[in-house]
């Protein structure tokens, strides 16, 4: 191992106060946000903390399309999913139980199970072309609009601010959660490549790490602030909006080769992993502790799997 980066060292730990004081602000910002907008916190956890903490998914997707790096925008969502499910909802569900409400058990969690099956199967001849990114873009119109009929929380209508501040306040939170995991990311690669570890680990890894880090801050503020039904929606939502929306619209932008091997592999691991949170939510309409340390492990079992691999 070369001499260790401070300056990198300095980076990602300021850059992890930026996201743990972001995602705090966010989780009020968006439960006020479904008061004023009389719509239920679960769907605006599902709809607007979602979309806003995939945000460093979104940009990192498009710019490695762009740039030719097709296979690293595709592992970057499959490996981010893999992470909001494994390590944020297992280390939320280990800090609080989380309970599960119907309507996720009905209407998000088979639609998230669902976009992991597409995203295996749409990608399975090699590419996510145009017409497969339109197919998953569209796929997501009809949950939308069912999130938008639901029925507000009664119990949300008072105190919090008005519009603006509320606005504001989500602005400045979703930026703070975009800047924070961005030079979060950057020190985390220089510290990664200091210490010797494959450029594929590191994509596989930290990359999707770094881009899931919103979701993490979000997820763990919402369980200490008592706010399972954000900590629960934000990962399903999220895991729902990285495939219909980033990888669908990432595809529609430039068609995305895609790797058998990374299908096989690390797709594989996040249908599995999808399967089984959305198995453990039914079996209690909660995820105890005990399960949220399954989730972990087999979290680091899919680490584990990356580095004993050739090349890692």
């Amino acid at each position: 191992m070369s001499q260790i980066p401070w300056d990198a060292v300095f980076v990602a730990a300021a850059s992890l106060v930026v996201l743990t004081v972001s995602a705090d602000r966010l989780v009020a910002a968006a439960i006020r946000l479904g008061a004023l907008l009389k719509l239920p916190t679960t769907a605006v956890a599902l709809t607007v903390v979602a979309a806003g903490t995939s945000l460093p998914e979104l940009v990192v997707s498009l710019r490695a399309a762009v740039d030719g790096s097709a296979d690293l925008a595709a592992a970057n969502v499959i490996g981010s999913n893999i992470v909001n499910v494994g390590l944020i909802l297992g280390l939320s569900a280990v800090i609080r139980v989380q309970p599960v409400l119907s309507a996720t058990l009905r209407r998000d969690a088979p639609l998230m199970v669902a976009a992991a099956v597409a995203t295996v199967a749409l990608g399975w001849n090699g590419v996510l072309g145009r017409i497969e990114g339109v197919i998953l873009l569209a796929a997501g119109l009809p949950w939308l609009y069912r999130l938008s009929r639901a029925e507000p929380d009664d119990e949300l209508a008072s105190g919090g601010g008005g519009w603006v501040v509320t606005l504001v306040t989500l602005a400045m939170a979703v930026l703070g959660l975009a800047i924070g995991a961005q030079y979060f990311l950057g020190g985390a690669l220089t510290i990664a490549r200091a210490a010797g570890m494959s450029e594929r680990v590191i994509g596989l890894t930290l990359v999707s790490l770094g881009t899931s880090l919103p979701e993490l801050a979000t997820s763990v503020a919402a369980s200490l602030r008592g706010r399972t039904d954000v900590a629960v929606g934000n990962v399903v939502g999220s895991n729902i909006f990285n495939v219909l929306g980033i990888l669908g619209l990432t595809a529609v932008v430039e068609p995305l080769p895609v790797s058998l091997g990374l299908l096989r592999g690390d797709g594989l691991w996040m249908l599995g992993l999808s399967v089984g949170l959305v198995f453990m939510m039914w079996t209690g309409r909660r995820l105890v502790r005990a399960e949220g340390a399954v989730l972990l492990v087999a979290t680091a079992a899919w680490v584990a799997t990356l580095v004993a691999a050739p090349g890692g």
